[in-house]
């Protein structure tokens, strides 16, 4: 666990400018580790503690570091991460190719938080159960957000976007079991509080950025490839799949497993995906491989536990390949569906070149 959040935290470095990580990222990197050993000498509660404190006085320290560069360097980095990532697409489609593979590990990286948290949730015997592993990973996404906004909108920083976004909806109507947080005990849904974390951060990148153009790429990467849209039905699914409510199966964790990897490789694929079809097709597999995984699970589902519900017999496996059909096809219907705005881009540019 130490060193996840070691390589967690070092990752989030990468939020600072490069100059101040230059300069202080590896002395700043082996006091967090220092603090977090001696932490976990005194316990689970004072590592957890370590942790939130660093994630409280994180992005007051980047929006400080942000807005002490000088203008000129400021410009000219923005400039530059314009160029290589969304800049100029018109005029240089393979802009829109393939992000590097560091990219396309922080574009998976959410769907892997998000497994462990749900899988950290099933397990009773924990003191951070319930609902804190789930809010730990908004505020995870969050900071990817913000850190795709500075950055121009990137491909990975759609995964953190739609990851917000959908886990707002999520608690807006979220019962919790007396979730203390500084204080309040939320007893009753979380309603419209759960979007106040989302509006400041996105106050905090208006702030840090000085300028609307992020927002302006961030439509631009939507018009120029409809499968950012597409992402959004995935991630709607490996949210309804990896939360596992309700789930009864013995092999739970094995099968919550497989289906993040499922989920965070495709997510993989999707991001050094060169072309709309084969990003497409990537965001598929997950989903088939995802359905494959499903299926295991019915068919080794614990129904006794489940309230006494009788198991069903007799069910004709024509009767499941038919239910698997229909569900892949809704599920693809969902994601092929955005190609209309490429069709209609395509169209008026067409039209324009006429």
């Amino acid at each position: 666990m130490t060193q996840f959040v070691a390589r967690l935290y070092a990752l989030l470095l990468h939020l600072y400018p490069l100059s101040f990580r230059a300069e202080y990222g590896e002395e700043m990197q082996a006091v967090f580790a220092e603090a977090m050993a001696e932490a976990a000498e005194r316990g689970v509660a004072a590592f957890i503690a370590v942790c939130l404190g660093e994630i409280r006085d994180m992005p007051g320290s980047l929006l400080r570091e942000h807005l002490s560069m000088p203008n000129d360097r400021k410009d000219k980095a923005d400039m530059s991460d314009s160029i290589e990532r969304l800049g100029n697409l018109e005029a240089r489609p393979a802009a829109r190719g393939t992000d590097t593979w560091k990219g396309a590990l922080v574009g998976a990286l959410p769907f892997l938080v998000f497994g462990a948290a749900s899988m950290v949730t099933k397990d009773r015997s924990l003191l951070f159960h319930g609902g804190y592993p789930f809010l730990a990973f908004y505020i995870f996404s969050l900071l990817g957000l913000g850190a795709g906004w500075v950055k121009g909108f990137p491909r990975w920083s759609y995964a953190y976007l739609w990851w917000a976004l959908v886990f707002a909806w999520w608690w807006t109507t979220m019962w919790t079991d007396g979730l203390n947080i500084l204080g309040y005990t939320f007893h009753e849904a979380w309603g419209w509080r759960i979007w106040l974390p989302l509006a400041a951060a996105i106050v905090i990148a208006l702030l840090m950025t000085r300028s609307l153009r992020p927002l302006r790429q961030l439509v631009t990467g939507f018009w120029q490839d409809w499968t950012r849209v597409s992402l959004g039905g995935f991630v709607l699914l490996a949210w309804l799949t990896l939360v596992a409510d309700e789930n009864h199966n013995p092999y739970l964790l094995i099968l919550m497993t497989a289906s993040t990897l499922a989920f965070a490789g495709s997510a993989w694929a999707y991001m050094r995906a060169a072309q709309a079809w084969q990003r497409a097709l990537a965001l598929m597999v997950g989903i088939g491989l995802s359905a494959v995984v499903g299926a295991i699970d019915n068919a080794t589902w614990d129904w006794r536990a489940y309230y006494g519900v009788p198991a069903p017999s007799g069910v004709s496996p024509y009767a499941e390949t038919l239910r698997a059909v229909v569900v892949l096809a809704f599920w693809a219907a969902i994601l092929f569906s955005p190609a209309l705005i490429g069709l209609l881009r395509r169209t008026i540019d067409s039209r324009r070149a006429a």
